[in-house]
């Protein structure tokens, strides 16, 4: 019936990792959620968390801890260092 099932996985961007249970789909990015703070010349990064439940509650550390600062939590994607290559 065709070669195309053989080759369906090497056209694709995202590489492909060999693991013990099978193959493993290695994201090309990261998706972090960065807690930042402004003091006076622009935002800084804080810190950054792939989990949004830890990086919500950094959040509401650094509201707490410094007192007349301003904090936000973004999201940025990042190229993936631990990708298969």
């Amino acid at each position: 019936m065709g070669n195309w099932q053989g080759n369906r996985h090497s056209q694709g961007t995202g590489k492909l990792a060999h693991s013990g249970g099978g193959i493993v789909k290695v994201n090309k990015y990261l998706y972090l959620w960065i807690v930042q703070g402004h003091y006076g010349c622009g935002w800084e990064d804080l810190c950054a968390s792939e989990d949004f439940r830890e990086a919500r509650a950094n959040l509401r550390e650094y509201n707490e801890n410094e007192l007349g600062v301003a904090h936000r939590m973004i999201q940025r994607r990042e190229l993936n260092s631990r990708e298969v290559g």
